[in-house]
């Protein structure tokens, strides 16, 4: 199925009843990687122009996404920083077919389905996690395990949101703002925590790992197609939880936020994100 071709503000705007139809009758595992997709879209230019002011990024011969997903990142990585051997793992299977079949033309990219806690092939330059740390439920195992996989000097780079609400808005998204503090509170309660990264940060010496850098670097969308990307990606969001989390969304308002947000005049809005660079002691 299409995203790009239903979640259209035209379609929005008249047809919403079929759109909301639509989504819910995609298979979970098609919302999920549409989510991360245009998750994605919206992140990779600024994630690529961070990379290319680390040295060690650039010096980088082998890279390993941990918790890949269906390859999204590691697909747009590779057409920026094509001298370099990738290789992903996610411990979802269907995920990891699609990421082998949306880059079946490039002879640089491997993929493995396994469990992140025992995955032990290889030994990689440079490590990323995008939006993994926080579904973990033993982040402190994962830690431990995770020097195996580094070539020395080789470090760990971490993109994750974070506790605070991770967009901003105006005028705001209040269907969104409501969904975000109850997922929170779901994701908390099942699997990892939204405060990762600082829980991690001060924990860090204890894995064996020193803070090479932290920052939390404020995107504004302001460009029409990132703004119909923003729309999309919040849409399918909200959808992906109204179906694996089970959680009580009306998308029919959470649709009509979104159309005023994008047709207010002088509508802004800003995501945010946490990087976090470390290294073994």
């Amino acid at each position: 199925m299409n995203i790009d071709s239903i979640l259209t503000i035209q379609n929005i705007k008249r047809t919403s009843v079929e759109v909301i139809k639509k989504l819910m009758k995609m298979s979970r595992m098609d919302l999920y990687a549409a989510t991360l997709r245009v998750q994605n879209d919206l992140h990779i230019d600024d994630n690529s122009q961070y990379l290319a002011t680390l040295p060690k990024w650039m010096a980088a011969k082998s890279v390993l996404d941990l918790g890949c997903g269906p390859g999204d990142m590691i697909g747009g990585l590779c057409h920026r920083y094509a001298d370099k051997q990738y290789s992903g793992v996610d411990r979802n299977w269907l995920f990891i077919l699609r990421a082998k079949k949306l880059l079946k033309s490039l002879t640089n990219c491997t993929f493995y389905r396994a469990n992140l806690y025992k995955f032990a092939k290889g030994r990689y330059d440079f490590v990323i996690l995008r939006a993994v740390l926080q579904h973990l439920s033993d982040p402190g195992r994962f830690m431990r395990r995770l020097p195996a996989l580094l070539n020395e000097g080789a470090p760990v780079l971490f993109f994750e949101t974070t506790r605070e609400n991770f967009i901003t808005a105006d005028p705001s998204i209040p269907t969104f703002d409501e969904f975000y503090s109850r997922m929170e509170e779901v994701q908390k309660k099942h699997t990892g925590s939204r405060d990762c990264i600082a829980e991690l940060e001060r924990d860090l010496s204890q894995f064996g790992f020193r803070l090479l850098a932290l920052d939390t670097p404020v995107y504004p969308v302001t460009a029409p197609e990132n703004r119909l990307k923003v729309v999309q990606y919040l849409i399918l969001a909200c959808t992906t939880a109204k179906r694996l989390m089970r959680m009580p969304i009306d998308l029919e308002r959470l649709l009509a936020d979104l159309l005023h947000w994008y047709e207010a005049k002088e509508s802004q809005l800003s995501l945010k994100s946490r990087r976090m660079l470390i290294e073994r002691m």
